[in-house]
This record gives structure tokens, sequence and C-alpha cells, in this order.
């Protein structure tokens, strides 16, 4: 019993420290900063591909709130008739979704806005 409780404290303490430890040193953005972080993306050329639908598209719209008005956006599904566009199979789009960059480089799945701001140099 008495090794139990020594060990629930111990895990208790470390698990704390980690916590401590990650806060203090992730770097997260503000929210007065998804706007110019949205904007920064587009003006560099970095577009996104999804599809209406797409589970994984909204929760990328979600992580960016109103700011996603500023993303460059192309919506691979638009329309009724439920065939990919032209342009998403013209850019080998095959999963939702896909950040292109201004180099041609594909990132397929949903990126935290932190990811993208390191990637695109946002300061």
């Amino acid at each position: 019993m008495m090794l139990l409780k020594k060990y629930f404290i111990l895990s208790a303490t470390v698990l704390s420290l980690m916590l401590l430890v990650g806060c203090g040193t992730a770097s997260t953005l503000v929210n007065e900063q998804y706007d110019a972080l949205a904007k920064h993306l587009t003006k560099t050329g970095i577009k996104v591909y999804g599809a209406t639908g797409c589970g994984a598209c909204q929760k990328q719209e979600e992580l960016f709130g109103d700011s996603w008005q500023y993303i460059n956006y192309e919506d691979c599904y638009a329309g009724e008739s439920r065939q990919q566009l032209q342009i998403c199979a013209e850019h080998d789009i095959r999963a939702y979704p896909t950040w292109e960059f201004a180099n041609g480089e594909q990132k397929r799945g949903v990126m935290l806005p932190e990811q993208l701001a390191e990637i695109s140099n946002f300061s």
C-alpha cells in the first residue's frame, strides 16, 4: 500500500512537471495573430485544398476560427456534379485537406496554425 502511494505521488509530480515545462516552452498564437497569419499564408502563396463535407477540413477551418476567411482555400468538390474540380486534379490533390506551398511542396492533413507559422517563417 505504501509503495502504491509513493508511486502515485511520483507519477503525479512527473506529470505536473511535464505539463508545466510543456506549457512554458510551447509556441502558441494568440487570437489577434490568427488574422495576420492567415493573410501571411495567402500572401506567401500558400493554399489549402479541401472538400465540402470533409470532417478534417472542418477541423482545419475551426482551428483558424474567423480568420479562415483570409486563407486561400479551394473547395475541390464545389457544385452539384460532385466531381473533383480540374484545378484540384491538376495539382494532384488526393487527400483533404492538402496544404500546397509556393514551391509546390504539399502536406496532407490537418495542420496546426503554429506549424504553418513555423513553416512559412511567420513572425
